[in-house]
């Protein structure tokens, strides 16, 4: 079996793990955020929530070339 079989697999999970990972740190920064009110609300969070969704879409498009990629090259 040829190497470049693991290569989307291997992105596609790393890439879910480390997602839930940090999407639970996200969550719970937005309830502390939420709970201590607007003044809380700093750039810096809000930068880091953008790259999270930013990060997370660029993840997806990737992963989609790479299933699509996948089974072109591997499919029947």
């Amino acid at each position: 079996m040829d190497l470049f079989v693991f290569v989307p697999v291997g992105f596609f999970f790393i890439g879910l793990l480390i997602i839930f990972t940090v999407k639970q740190r996200m969550g719970l920064s937005w309830k502390a955020m939420s709970a201590e009110g607007s003044e809380a609300e700093s750039p810096e969070r809000t930068r880091k929530i953008i790259a999270f969704i930013a990060a997370t879409t660029v993840w997806g498009v990737i992963s989609i070339f790479l299933v699509v990629w996948f089974f072109n090259r591997f499919g029947a």
